[in-house]
């Protein structure tokens, strides 16, 4: 929902990508994917930043 907000306010452009980054156990809300690629990379705290280049690598190629 929060970038739902944000896209609408003109915080996030249409053509951008976002990278979320969840920390809890499931999805809230899965609808969500239904309309927007979705790639998942699981991490830990010692990898995160390798992984996010890789994200942000994937995202560019959308």
């Amino acid at each position: 929902m929060a970038v739902k907000k944000l896209r609408q306010a003109g915080k996030i452009q249409q053509h951008e990508s976002v990278i979320l980054m969840l920390t809890g156990s499931g999805l809230k809300d899965a609808e969500v994917f239904r309309h927007h690629p979705i790639n998942i990379i699981y991490s830990d705290l010692s990898n995160i930043a390798r992984d996010l280049d890789q994200c942000i690598h994937l995202s560019s190629k959308h």
